[in-house]
This record gives C-alpha cells, structure tokens and sequence, in this order.
C-alpha cells in the first residue's frame, strides 16, 4: 500500500520502536477544507496515541463521500483496507477513527460487513470520541454499540440527502417562476457572469442577489459564428479564421484551449443556453469522474437570449441538411490489418498511411509503425507487398492447417479444444449453483460478501468460456479461401478480414518475413524476400508446413 510517510514523525530512536497506529479523517466536500474538521479530527489522534504511546501516521480523504461508499473504494481508507486485506500491515494494525461516520455511512448491511472485516482480520479499530477500543473477539455490547452508532450515522446522512433534494427541488422551483439564478460564480456559461453580494451564512461565504452580466466581446464572436456559418462557411473553416486573426480562446474554471477548433465551433452552433434554454443535469450514476446527464427538465427564458430565434432556426436547420444524406464514396482501400499488425522491431502498433506519400501519379501505401509516426524509428514497409503475401498464404495453405497448425507443441485440435471448453463450463455452472445454494442458506453476515464474490467471478467465466465455445465453433464452420474477387470490392474485402479475424490474434511484421499468430502458442509465417514460402513455428522448435 502507497500509505504517505512524509507525516510519520519519528524523530528518535525511542520514537520509532513505538508501535503505529494509523489515524484516519475525513470530509466529504472540499469547501470543508477551510473549516475545522481536520484539525478536530488529527488532534483527537494525536492525543490519544500521546495517551497510549503510540506513533501515528495520518490517513486523509477530502472530498470522498462515505454516503457513497467513495473513500472505501478509491481513498486512502480504501488503500489501507487493500492493505489489510494483502497482510503487509502487520499482524495487528490499529486504526482511529472520529466516529464510525467518518469510515462508513452506507447501509447497516455494508457498515457492519466492512467493520467486521477489518476485526477479523486482525484490526483494532479505536472510535476516538468515547475512546472505545474494539478488537477480537467482540462482546455483544461491543456488537449492538457499533451498530447503534453506524446505524445513526446511515440515518442522518440519509435524511441530509433528503433535504438537499427537497431544496434543490425548491430552487428549481423557484427558478421556473421567478428566474433566480441557481449557478455558483465559476460555473455560468463561458460568454456569462454572475454577480451578486457574499455574505458569511453557517460560516460559509454565499452570493446573494445574483444577476446575469452578459461579456460583450465574447457574445460578439458568438454572433459572428453563427452569421458566418448561415453565409456557407463550415465549422472548420470559421476555426481556421479565427487562428490566422489571432483570435485567443476563452478561459474557464481554469482551462484554456490553445486554439480554436471545428468541435468548439459546432459546441457554440449547438448550445441551446444561447436561446435561453437552462437544460437541467444530475450527476452520473458512476460519480463525479464521468459527466453529468441530462435529466430532460428544461427551464425557459433562464439564461439572457443572445442569438435571435430567426438566426438560431436558421442554423438549426442548415445542420440538420448538413447531417442527413449520403456523403462522399470513399476511394482509400479497406486496411485488411487495421488493429492486428505490430512491427517485428520496435513492437508497436503498426497502421495504414496513404497520403502525402505520392510519386507522379502513382500513390504508394504504407504500413508505419507508431514509433515512427512519431519520428522515434524507422519502421515503414509497403502496404501491397505484405498484403500480397498474406493473401498468397490464406490460398495456398491448408484451411485447418490455418486453424490449427501442424506443429506437435502448438496444441490439440479444435474437436479437442471444444471439448475441453465444455467441460470447463459445465464445471464452472455447478460451482455456481453451489455457491447459490450456500448464499440461500447463508445465516453468516461476514461470509456473504466472499460468496457474493465468488458468484459474480463464476459468472465471468462462464461468460468468458461459452465466448470461447462459439469462437471455437465458427472456425469449424468458415472454411479460410478467398478468391481474387473477394479482394476488389469494399465488401469483399471486409469479409476477407473478418475470415482473418477468425483465425490470426495478431501478425506481427519484420523486415524479411510476416508472422501470423494463431490462438495457440505459435503460428504461421511467410516470408517476405524473393519467392514465397511458408512455415508453421511455436516458442520450441519450427516446422516446415
């Protein structure tokens, strides 16, 4: 566990033969930083290790929701149950805590199940507020104690998202009627601000009377998009103007562009706030990393009405014409390689570049390996040539030699494969009605997160080998000989890579031959230089096909 050590202070030699006690704090939001939580909570331990003689290293979350169960499965509360969990905490940490809300405020079932874990296996948790020291083996008053107080806990932050839902709802509310202006300073559309008046309320500073204040300059330029898109120009062209003019990108919350592109133009064309539209969000079920989703309330004539709704419908309608229809034919040819060839010498990624390489009139294609798109090697070769090859290859060889290559070390044959599949499968089916059956009868709390988990593991496996089961039986079906046609039109050619697909996991490139990997451990090559010839090869020892 990556624990910080720069706040473990053992300054001498009698210091460091005490034992360690790892205080842990918390708070749920950032704001919470400027009031006194932290410092309640680290004097706390630092006194009652003073008491016990003990060292301390601090453990600290900000701005991870125990509501939520954030700090058990990203913070450092997270890492140090991680730890435990590995054994390399010694053989029986001690862990101090406020109260039990600063580890767990999630349901009764999960609070109990984390607390009983960390007992378990070999944890002193210390509540620091009545001093209250709970280790193995738990009495029954240790027991109802714990659960009282996680219990209490669960119900006030339940009842604290109650109410915040109920406000937010009233403000909503408010907003509908009255237009008040529910955004924080920093988070009004880039061409907005809010002013307002702060004020101290629960010792946090507000901004009351809040007003919109519309940036000149800017809605200018938004203006000047919109005029110069219904006159014919694209959002790639608008970008490139605005470039060559010098015009500089706008800062928010922080962050700033290092110039203008075709995405932030068609952003503005298509930002409904600019008519006035307040499009309502809450936050992604998967936290705060992911962006908010749209929850389909809209509030009109909230913000300040910038493009008029003659120009907005305007380029309304201009971008739908522009998004429906058939567009160009393409005339670049259908990589047969995309996402399966690496180069033989540095080992990266090896993908298709046609353009810019032009002699005359003919137009030469390469494969290059993303090293030297980078410009960190040199690894470029001729996309007809290892084509041709591969191709050469697939006609002349043996179908099931393809599928299943000759050489003795390379694995059984698909009947056996399959076989072995099955089995595996049925194997993993009765492991799990088993573990069912025990979850069913199941009277042991502590037990059932290990089986909950077990479950969910034999499920991925049966997944993962009935997958397997139907790659495996695709092979059989698909016979791997294509004719020169298949090669010629776009829809040949995607079924010649999906025929591919079925047998190669990757084909890997050197300078004098092509190897094509199959699923076994080992696979077939070609040689590149003069005529063409093939090989079956495995880790051990090659065979001639």
């Amino acid at each position: 566990m990556n624990l910080p050590t720069s706040l473990i202070s053992p300054s001498t030699a009698v210091e460091a033969e005490k034992p360690l006690a790892y205080a842990y704090s918390r708070f749920s939001t950032k704001e919470q930083a400027g009031g006194d939580s932290l410092r309640r909570q680290q004097t706390n331990a630092e006194s009652w290790a003073a008491d016990n003689n003990y060292r301390i290293q601090f453990l600290h979350d900000a701005g991870f929701s125990a509501y939520r169960g954030s700090n058990r499965t990203s913070g450092q509360f997270g890492e140090f149950v991680d730890a435990l969990r590995q054994g390399t905490l010694g053989g029986s940490p001690v862990l101090l805590i406020e109260n039990f809300d600063r580890m767990s405020r999630e349901e009764i079932d999960v609070s109990q199940g984390l607390f009983l874990e960390l007992v378990n296996r070999g944890a002193t948790v210390v509540t620091l507020h009545n001093k209250k020291v709970y280790k193995r083996p738990l009495d029954l008053v240790s027991c109802i104690t714990a659960l009282v107080e996680m219990s209490l806990a669960h119900d006030e932050s339940a009842k604290k998202a109650v109410r915040i839902k109920e406000s937010w709802e009233g403000a909503k509310e408010a907003a509908r009627k009255s237009k008040e202006i529910l955004h924080r300073k920093n988070f009004a559309p880039i061409w907005l601000d809010v002013q307002g008046t702060w004020v101290e309320q629960r010792n946090r500073r507000r901004l009351i009377n809040k007003k919109w204040i519309v940036r000149e300059d800017r809605v200018n330029l938004i203006k000047d998009m919109f005029h110069r898109y219904v006159a014919g120009e694209t959002p790639a062209i608008i970008a490139a103007a605005y470039n060559r003019e010098g015009i500089r990108t706008w800062e928010q919350r922080g962050v700033k562009a290092k110039g203008w592109f075709p995405k932030s133009i068609k952003d503005f064309l298509g930002n409904r706030s600019l008519i006035g539209e307040y499009h309502l969000r809450k936050k992604h079920p998967l936290g705060r990393s992911k962006r908010a989703i749209l929850t389909g309330e809209v509030i009109h004539d909230y913000f300040p009405k910038i493009i008029e709704p003659e120009l907005w419908k305007q380029v309304e309608n201009i971008r739908i014409s522009r998004t429906f229809g058939p567009g160009k034919p393409s005339t670049r040819i259908e990589n047969l390689f995309a996402r399966f060839a690496f180069s033989g010498i540095d080992g990266t990624p090896m993908s298709f570049k046609g353009s810019g390489l032009c002699r005359g009139k003919t137009e030469y294609n390469y494969l290059v390996s993303q090293n030297h798109r980078l410009k960190k090697g040199e690894h470029l070769i001729r996309y007809e040539f290892v084509e041709a090859r591969v191709l050469w290859l697939m006609r002349n060889i043996d179908p099931d030699c393809l599928l299943a290559p000759r050489a003795p070390t390379l694995g059984s044959s698909l009947a056996e494969q399959k076989e072995n599949v099955q089995k595996r499968i049925s194997l993993a089916e009765r492991k799990r009605s088993k573990t069912m059956e025990l979850l069913l009868d199941n009277e042991d709390s502590c037990s059932e997160p290990a089986l909950r988990a077990k479950f969910k593991e034999l499920d991925r496996e049966i997944f993962a080998a009935k997958t397997e089961f139907e790659k495996l039986s695709r092979k059989v079906e698909h016979k791997i000989v294509p004719d020169t046609e298949d090669v010629i039109t776009p829809e040949g050619r995607r079924h010649v890579r999906a025929q591919l697909a079925l047998f190669c996991e990757k084909i890997v490139i050197h300078e004098d031959r092509i190897e094509l990997y199959t699923e076994s451990n080992g696979g077939i090559a070609v040689s590149l230089k003069g005529e063409p010839t093939c090989w079956a090869f495995s880790q051990r020892k090659p065979e001639e096909v």
